[in-house]
């Protein structure tokens, strides 16, 4: 599949809605369920607010982190927006690591379901075609598969136009042949 049929099928997916301007940010990309925090989160969240933030949305790399997530969520609430979706890079072992594979959704799915009236949005979910992780055409085509489904997903919990996308690795800096004369290119959705 080509890059932009890729990003076309993705954008079919969602609809884009404006929003009054807000005073303050939002952070729409956090790990704030990393074990990190354990120590200290109350005061992490208490210093983003003081910082400004209004909200974060947290988004998870894998299944692992579901329960958590929601967790914090309700926790937090009004604060931390749960996200939650399948990575493009999925760790086997420590230190080991490969692309995401339609398994990987499949097996996140139930959870996904399951806190389906929570959510904000499906992520964290992009391309990463950094060799370490992706050596071919296959890998690469596993995830554009993996997208995909997250993008069909994202647009039937009634959430598109909230799913944030994080693209990355070689779909994230592609050659400049590739984005030469594209005005306004832009590796997020």
């Amino acid at each position: 599949m080509r890059r932009d049929d890729l990003f076309a099928e993705v954008a079919r997916c969602f609809v884009i809605e404006r929003r009054p301007h807000m005073q303050g940010y939002i952070d729409c990309h956090c790990h704030i369920s990393a074990r990190d925090f354990d120590r200290d989160i109350d005061e992490v969240i208490k210093n983003s607010q003081k910082a400004g933030l209004l909200a974060l949305l947290a988004v998870a790399e894998h299944a692992g982190e579901f329960d958590r997530i929601i967790d914090l969520s309700q926790r937090f609430p009004g604060f931390i927006f749960p996200c939650l979706g399948v990575h493009p890079v999925q760790e086997v072992s420590p230190g080991q690591q490969r692309g995401a594979v339609l398994q990987d959704l499949d097996a996140a799915l139930p959870l996904i379901e399951r806190y389906r009236d929570h959510l904000v949005a499906i992520g964290e979910v992009g391309l990463d075609f950094t060799p370490r992780y992706v050596s071919g055409d296959a890998e690469k085509d596993n995830q554009r598969q993996v997208l995909i489904r997250q993008a069909q997903l994202a647009k039937g919990t009634g959430s598109p136009s909230k799913c944030p996308f994080t693209v990355c690795g070689e779909a994230h800096h592609p050659p400049p042949e590739r984005t030469r004369g594209r005005k306004g290119f832009a590796p997020c959705l």
